[in-house]
Protein backbone atom coordinates (compact mmCIF):
# COMPACT_ATOMS: atom_id res chain seq x y z
CA UNK A 1 0.00 0.00 0.00
CA UNK A 2 3.06 2.24 1.33
CA UNK A 3 6.48 1.92 -0.41
CA UNK A 4 7.58 4.79 2.56
CA UNK A 5 7.02 5.68 5.56
CA UNK A 6 3.51 7.49 6.22
CA UNK A 7 1.45 9.75 8.75
CA UNK A 8 -1.42 8.98 10.51
CA UNK A 9 -4.12 11.21 7.89
CA UNK A 10 -2.87 9.27 4.81
CA UNK A 11 -3.32 5.59 7.24
CA UNK A 12 -6.90 6.56 8.30
CA UNK A 13 -7.64 7.56 4.49
CA UNK A 14 -6.23 4.54 3.22
CA UNK A 15 -7.89 2.41 5.76
CA UNK A 16 -11.02 3.93 5.79
CA UNK A 17 -11.37 5.12 9.25
CA UNK A 18 -10.77 8.11 11.76
CA UNK A 19 -7.83 9.67 12.50
CA UNK A 20 -7.86 8.78 16.29
CA UNK A 21 -9.12 5.26 15.77
CA UNK A 22 -5.64 5.07 13.35
CA UNK A 23 -3.81 6.99 16.16
CA UNK A 24 -4.92 4.08 18.77
CA UNK A 25 -4.36 1.30 16.12
CA UNK A 26 -0.88 2.64 15.83
CA UNK A 27 -0.13 2.88 19.42
CA UNK A 28 -0.94 -0.37 20.01
CA UNK A 29 1.50 -1.92 16.94
CA UNK A 30 3.81 0.53 18.20
CA UNK A 31 3.87 -1.27 21.71
CA UNK A 32 3.80 -5.05 19.79
CA UNK A 33 6.74 -3.97 18.00
CA UNK A 34 5.09 -4.25 14.62
CA UNK A 35 5.49 -0.80 13.24
CA UNK A 36 8.13 1.88 14.22
CA UNK A 37 7.73 5.72 14.42
CA UNK A 38 10.07 8.82 13.62
CA UNK A 39 8.79 12.36 13.13
CA UNK A 40 5.17 11.29 13.12
CA UNK A 41 5.74 8.83 10.64
CA UNK A 42 5.12 4.98 10.58
CA UNK A 43 6.26 2.29 9.06
CA UNK A 44 6.63 -1.61 9.30
CA UNK A 45 9.21 -3.51 11.17
CA UNK A 46 10.59 -6.58 10.08
CA UNK A 47 8.20 -8.46 12.90
CA UNK A 48 5.46 -8.03 10.16
CA UNK A 49 7.36 -9.97 7.45
CA UNK A 50 8.23 -12.64 9.87
CA UNK A 51 5.03 -13.12 10.73
CA UNK A 52 3.68 -13.33 7.29
CA UNK A 53 6.29 -15.66 6.93
CA UNK A 54 5.06 -18.02 8.97
CA UNK A 55 2.11 -17.36 6.82
CA UNK A 56 3.35 -18.49 3.74
CA UNK A 57 4.38 -21.55 4.74
CA UNK A 58 1.41 -22.67 5.34
CA UNK A 59 0.95 -23.17 1.39
CA UNK A 60 2.67 -26.48 0.42
CA UNK A 61 2.34 -25.41 -2.80
CA UNK A 62 5.15 -23.79 -2.32
CA UNK A 63 7.54 -26.85 -1.88
CA UNK A 64 5.66 -28.85 -4.55
CA UNK A 65 5.94 -26.03 -7.54
CA UNK A 66 9.39 -24.67 -6.43
CA UNK A 67 11.28 -27.45 -9.01
CA UNK A 68 9.28 -27.18 -11.54
CA UNK A 69 9.79 -22.92 -11.41
CA UNK A 70 13.41 -24.01 -11.47
CA UNK A 71 13.14 -25.93 -14.68
CA UNK A 72 10.82 -22.86 -16.28
CA UNK A 73 13.10 -20.41 -15.22
CA UNK A 74 16.16 -22.29 -16.66
CA UNK A 75 14.73 -23.34 -20.14
CA UNK A 76 13.42 -19.49 -20.32
CA UNK A 77 15.67 -17.93 -18.55
CA UNK A 78 12.78 -14.94 -17.68
CA UNK A 79 11.12 -14.49 -14.01
CA UNK A 80 9.22 -17.45 -13.02
CA UNK A 81 6.30 -15.98 -10.14
CA UNK A 82 3.97 -18.20 -8.14
CA UNK A 83 1.07 -15.99 -6.88
CA UNK A 84 -1.97 -16.95 -4.78
CA UNK A 85 -5.78 -15.21 -5.23
CA UNK A 86 -7.10 -12.54 -2.74
CA UNK A 87 -10.90 -12.97 -2.86
CA UNK A 88 -11.74 -9.94 -0.72
CA UNK A 89 -9.84 -7.70 -3.06
CA UNK A 90 -9.16 -9.42 -6.69
CA UNK A 91 -5.88 -9.50 -6.39
CA UNK A 92 -3.29 -11.74 -6.63
CA UNK A 93 -0.39 -12.06 -4.39
CA UNK A 94 3.37 -13.48 -4.86
CA UNK A 95 4.41 -15.65 -2.62
CA UNK A 96 7.32 -17.00 -4.37
CA UNK A 97 9.10 -16.00 -7.35
CA UNK A 98 13.05 -16.87 -9.35
CA UNK A 99 14.56 -13.72 -10.76
CA UNK A 100 15.65 -13.56 -14.40
CA UNK A 101 19.31 -13.93 -14.74
CA UNK A 102 19.59 -11.51 -18.02
CA UNK A 103 20.41 -7.78 -17.41
CA UNK A 104 16.83 -6.80 -18.78
CA UNK A 105 14.07 -8.08 -16.90
CA UNK A 106 10.69 -7.82 -15.28
CA UNK A 107 10.80 -6.96 -11.88
CA UNK A 108 8.49 -7.92 -8.49
CA UNK A 109 8.52 -8.29 -4.92
CA UNK A 110 7.21 -11.23 -2.87
CA UNK A 111 4.33 -10.64 -0.75
CA UNK A 112 3.42 -7.87 -3.86
CA UNK A 113 0.10 -7.45 -5.37
CA UNK A 114 -1.11 -6.69 -8.63
CA UNK A 115 -4.69 -6.58 -9.60
CA UNK A 116 -5.99 -9.79 -11.31
CA UNK A 117 -7.91 -8.62 -14.46
CA UNK A 118 -4.57 -7.59 -16.12
CA UNK A 119 -2.26 -10.03 -15.28
CA UNK A 120 -2.00 -13.57 -16.45
CA UNK A 121 -1.63 -14.99 -13.10
CA UNK A 122 -4.76 -13.11 -12.06
CA UNK A 123 -6.61 -14.07 -15.35
CA UNK A 124 -6.23 -17.60 -14.47
CA UNK A 125 -7.73 -17.38 -10.94
CA UNK A 126 -10.59 -15.40 -12.66
CA UNK A 127 -11.14 -17.65 -15.39
CA UNK A 128 -12.50 -20.18 -12.97
CA UNK A 129 -14.20 -17.97 -11.01
CA UNK A 130 -18.08 -17.73 -10.78
CA UNK A 131 -19.93 -15.88 -12.95
CA UNK A 132 -20.73 -12.97 -9.77
CA UNK A 133 -17.39 -12.50 -8.79
CA UNK A 134 -16.26 -12.15 -12.92
CA UNK A 135 -19.39 -9.76 -13.15
CA UNK A 136 -17.93 -7.67 -10.07
CA UNK A 137 -14.79 -7.90 -11.17
CA UNK A 138 -15.71 -6.54 -15.06
CA UNK A 139 -17.37 -3.46 -13.09
CA UNK A 140 -13.71 -2.43 -11.93
CA UNK A 141 -12.20 -2.36 -15.33
CA UNK A 142 -10.10 0.65 -15.68
CA UNK A 143 -7.27 1.38 -18.22
CA UNK A 144 -3.43 0.49 -16.80
CA UNK A 145 -1.97 0.79 -20.66
CA UNK A 146 -3.44 1.25 -24.11
CA UNK A 147 -3.35 -2.47 -24.11
CA UNK A 148 -5.66 -3.36 -20.87
CA UNK A 149 -8.69 -4.92 -21.49
CA UNK A 150 -11.91 -2.60 -19.94
CA UNK A 151 -14.79 -3.95 -22.51
CA UNK A 152 -16.44 -6.32 -20.17
CA UNK A 153 -17.43 -8.41 -23.32
CA UNK A 154 -13.93 -8.73 -24.56
CA UNK A 155 -12.83 -9.58 -20.65
CA UNK A 156 -15.01 -12.35 -20.79
CA UNK A 157 -14.07 -13.62 -24.11
CA UNK A 158 -10.63 -13.15 -22.61
CA UNK A 159 -11.05 -15.36 -19.93
CA UNK A 160 -13.47 -17.96 -21.83
CA UNK A 161 -10.29 -18.55 -24.43
CA UNK A 162 -7.97 -18.95 -20.88
CA UNK A 163 -10.14 -21.70 -20.23
CA UNK A 164 -9.81 -23.26 -23.22
CA UNK A 165 -6.49 -22.83 -23.73
CA UNK A 166 -5.00 -23.66 -20.14
CA UNK A 167 -3.10 -20.88 -19.61
CA UNK A 168 -3.47 -17.11 -19.72
CA UNK A 169 -1.83 -14.46 -21.61
CA UNK A 170 -1.22 -10.95 -21.08
CA UNK A 171 0.24 -8.58 -23.29
CA UNK A 172 1.02 -5.12 -21.40
CA UNK A 173 -1.71 -5.19 -19.64
CA UNK A 174 -0.52 -3.96 -16.65
CA UNK A 175 2.61 -2.03 -17.63
CA UNK A 176 3.89 -1.22 -21.39
CA UNK A 177 6.91 -2.68 -20.98
CA UNK A 178 6.40 -6.55 -19.59
CA UNK A 179 3.92 -9.33 -21.21
CA UNK A 180 3.58 -12.64 -19.09
CA UNK A 181 1.82 -16.06 -19.52
CA UNK A 182 0.36 -17.86 -16.47
CA UNK A 183 -1.07 -21.27 -15.98
CA UNK A 184 -3.47 -22.67 -12.97
CA UNK A 185 -2.92 -25.24 -10.21
CA UNK A 186 -5.71 -26.66 -9.22
CA UNK A 187 -6.50 -28.48 -6.03
CA UNK A 188 -7.98 -31.34 -4.87
CA UNK A 189 -11.27 -29.65 -5.16
CA UNK A 190 -10.84 -28.72 -8.56
CA UNK A 191 -10.47 -25.02 -8.18
CA UNK A 192 -7.58 -23.08 -8.79
CA UNK A 193 -5.07 -22.47 -5.67
CA UNK A 194 -2.23 -21.20 -7.01
CA UNK A 195 -0.67 -20.27 -10.57
CA UNK A 196 2.77 -19.74 -12.34
CA UNK A 197 3.49 -16.93 -14.40
CA UNK A 198 6.19 -16.39 -16.71
CA UNK A 199 6.91 -12.37 -16.98
CA UNK A 200 9.55 -10.67 -18.65
CA UNK A 201 10.44 -7.37 -21.28
CA UNK A 202 7.31 -7.38 -23.74
CA UNK A 203 9.95 -6.97 -26.79
CA UNK A 204 11.08 -10.79 -25.84
CA UNK A 205 7.65 -11.88 -25.79
CA UNK A 206 6.27 -12.38 -29.18
CA UNK A 207 2.39 -14.17 -29.00
CA UNK A 208 4.64 -17.57 -30.34
CA UNK A 209 7.06 -17.53 -27.46
CA UNK A 210 4.64 -16.80 -24.94
CA UNK A 211 2.22 -19.82 -26.83
CA UNK A 212 4.95 -22.01 -26.26
CA UNK A 213 6.08 -20.75 -22.67
CA UNK A 214 2.28 -21.43 -21.93
CA UNK A 215 2.53 -24.62 -23.21
CA UNK A 216 5.19 -25.80 -20.95
CA UNK A 217 4.05 -24.05 -17.96
CA UNK A 218 0.68 -25.81 -18.45
CA UNK A 219 2.55 -29.03 -18.05
CA UNK A 220 4.64 -28.22 -15.40
CA UNK A 221 0.97 -26.64 -13.82
CA UNK A 222 -0.58 -29.88 -14.36
CA UNK A 223 2.58 -32.05 -13.38
CA UNK A 224 1.83 -30.09 -9.23
CA UNK A 225 -1.76 -30.59 -9.43
CA UNK A 226 -1.21 -34.19 -9.96
CA UNK A 227 1.72 -33.97 -7.06
CA UNK A 228 -0.68 -32.67 -4.64
CA UNK A 229 -3.45 -34.24 -5.20
CA UNK A 230 -2.39 -38.03 -6.12
CA UNK A 231 -5.49 -40.28 -7.25
CA UNK A 232 -7.53 -42.48 -5.36
CA UNK A 233 -6.08 -46.19 -5.35
CA UNK A 234 -7.55 -48.24 -7.63
CA UNK A 235 -9.39 -50.50 -5.23
CA UNK A 236 -9.90 -53.35 -7.86
CA UNK A 237 -6.42 -53.45 -8.62
CA UNK A 238 -5.11 -53.29 -5.19
CA UNK A 239 -7.13 -56.57 -4.37
CA UNK A 240 -5.66 -57.87 -7.43
CA UNK A 241 -2.15 -57.10 -6.60
CA UNK A 242 -2.60 -58.59 -2.86
CA UNK A 243 -4.32 -61.93 -4.15
CA UNK A 244 -0.97 -62.46 -6.70
CA UNK A 245 1.32 -61.50 -4.18
CA UNK A 246 -0.56 -63.92 -1.39
CA UNK A 247 -0.33 -66.81 -4.43
CA UNK A 248 3.10 -66.52 -4.84
CA UNK A 249 5.09 -69.39 -2.97
CA UNK A 250 7.51 -68.40 -0.31
CA UNK A 251 11.06 -68.89 -0.96
CA UNK A 252 12.97 -70.90 1.73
Amino acid sequence: MFQEPAGVSELAQALGISKSNAHRLLRTLLELGFVDSRDGRYWATLKVWELGSHVIKRYDVKDFARPFMTQIAAQTEEEVRLAIFDEATFEVIYIDKIDSAQDVRAYSEIGGRSPSYCTSSGKVFLAYQSEDVIAKVSKGLSSRTKWTITDPAKFAADLEKTRADGYALNDRGLSEQVSGVAAPIFGGDGGVIASISVIGPAERFALKRLREIGEATKKACAAISEKMNPPAPNVVRLKQDLQRLASKPLKA
